[in-house]
């Protein structure tokens, strides 16, 4: 009985494991991600599940990084109950056939979007290809972002800059608010 289950698990991962898309590489290397960007955890050298997200503008990539699971975890056990509700509800959206071809959120195609980010979750040198990879817009994570508490925003901000400090002069307190590009996997 147990070959049985086995063998059908198998035959499920083999359905929804592919090869990770070079749209997913990492952009300073053009070869899939190797570690966390939070604990440096080795994929090559593990299988362990890990999520990408990659920020685009105007088809250039403003930052990228992968996230191994527990990691990953850890920052959403941060995240308010409020929030990842406000998120879960977010995420609902039209079904499209391939979904970085356009948001997931509003379903505007990909080839309008002058800003987007895409995210994928892979074990090893593959990604699992249910529910994601998604695409969701600018306008949706700015919509998003606003639905979140205040705890999950310092959360995210904090997740921001100590992965992403960006030059001394960006460091100005500005009187804008600060913009959340990120995604939980």
């Amino acid at each position: 009985m147990w070959r049985f289950f086995q063998s059908k698990r198998e035959e499920y991962l083999k359905k929804i494991m592919k090869p990770i898309p070079e749209e997913f590489f990492s952009f300073e290397t053009g070869e899939p991600f190797a570690q966390c960007i939070e604990c440096s955890a080795d994929f090559r050298s593990q299988r362990s599940p890990y999520g990408i997200q990659k920020v685009y503008q105007d088809g250039e990539v403003l930052y990228e990084y992968a996230l191994c699971h527990d990691c990953g975890l850890d920052l959403r056990g941060e995240i308010s109950k409020e929030s990842m509700r406000h998120m879960k509800r977010a995420f609902r959206g039209p079904k499209l056939k391939t979904t970085t071809d356009g948001c997931r959120a509003c379903g505007l195609p990909k080839h309008e979007l002058p800003s987007y980010t895409i995210v994928g979750s892979c074990m090893g040198a593959e990604m699992v290809f249910w529910n994601v990879p998604i695409l969701i817009c600018e306008p949706c994570i700015e919509a998003m972002s606003e639905g979140l508490s205040q705890e999950t925003k310092d959360v995210l901000d904090d997740f921001e800059e100590r992965n992403f400090p960006g030059p001394p002069e960006m460091e100005l307190d500005l009187p804008q608010p600060k913009r959340r590009k990120v995604v939980l996997m």
